[in-house]
């Protein structure tokens, strides 16, 4: 029921309902699942997502499978004996495009953390043949295409892992960057009322280097 603004009724107006019956008003518009569209190739860290990046990639390796195999002769024998084991994890080298000096170091800084990194590629299109998974990174190196201007080239060497295990939470924002955002524990109480608050903090890639 509705009283108009121009109704000319005394007031005040008295409404009345036979037979009634309350109800949610809630009504469910939709229900289901999204699923969000990789159209990018990411590295992201599970312990720091603030360094998540979305990359370009260059260049792509072959995948290599180590050999956990020995071979041994034996006196007296022409034929050796192999003592073998499963093969260890794939390898690769991922080639990465920075097309920024801040882009590469931003990238220097997500691969400085030393974390298992997760490599999540699209699922169609031409970057799902690079290889995803967890992954930690070998010694790395940049170099610098002296003919491209200042774009760099940072190679990443990984080792496909097991996945981190259910106590790595990922956070928003190390100690380090608490320190390097304020100068008192009075400031920070100052700014931030409870710790949930002081969780939503954001950190920056340089936190995770400490001098």
């Amino acid at each position: 029921s509705v009283l108009v603004a121009g109704n000319t009724n005394t007031l005040p107006v008295v409404v009345q309902w036979d037979n009634l019956v309350v109800t949610s008003p809630e009504q469910v518009i939709y229900a289901g699942s999204i699923t969000p569209v990789i159209d990018k190739v990411w590295i992201k860290s599970v312990a720091r997502p603030f360094l998540n990046r979305a990359v370009d990639i260059r260049d792509q390796g072959p995948i290599n499978r180590q050999a956990r195999t020995g071979v041994f002769d034996i006196v007296g024998r022409s034929l050796p004996v192999a003592v073998s084991d499963v093969r260890r994890s794939p390898t690769w080298v991922l080639d990465l495009r920075a097309e920024t000096p801040d882009e590469a170091d931003n990238l220097d800084l997500l691969l400085a953390s030393g974390d298992t990194l997760l490599i999540q590629a699209p699922s169609t299109g031409p970057l799902s043949v690079v290889r995803g998974g967890y992954v930690t990174v070998g010694q790395t190196a940049r170099s610098w295409l002296t003919s491209h201007g200042p774009i760099r080239i940072i190679e990443m060497p990984c080792t496909e892992v097991a996945p981190p295990g259910p106590d790595v939470v990922g956070a928003t924002v190390t100690w380090a960057g608490v320190v390097a955002s304020y100068a008192t524990w009075a400031d920070v109480i100052a700014a931030h009322e409870t710790w949930a608050d002081l969780l939503e903090l954001i950190g920056d890639p340089t936190d995770v280097i400490v001098p």
